[in-house]
């Protein structure tokens, strides 16, 4: 046993002072290091998805105000073109016709 662990550890020593190449088979460094990169793929993978499900509520709200305002302009409108079709009455119109009847 100690025979093993003292070939894994001058293949870790070599590999790291940059004597040899590792190789998948011989130590694990090449494995250890591919283990590495890949939870740092994954830490940043986790991050984007994070930000984009974060953007995706952000816009969605953006998208229910905006659909809520143009349903009130939609009413204000519709209120709108339906007092502009009632006739109005006479004293509206001398009320609104000269400024000389407003006083101050």
């Amino acid at each position: 046993m100690s025979s093993q662990g003292g070939r894994d550890l001058g293949g870790t020593i070599e590999a790291r002072s940059g004597e040899s190449a590792p190789r998948e088979d011989s130590g694990g460094v090449s494995l250890y290091g591919d283990a590495i990169r890949a939870l740092r793929q994954v830490i940043l993978l986790d991050e984007r998805v994070r930000n984009t499900a974060v953007d995706l509520a952000r816009m969605s709200q953006e998208l229910a105000d905006l659909r809520d305002r143009v349903s009130r302009l939609e009413g204000i409108m519709a209120a709108g073109m339906a007092f502009s079709r009632e006739p109005s009455p006479p004293r509206d119109r001398r009320r609104l016709a000269g400024p000389s009847d407003q006083t101050g």
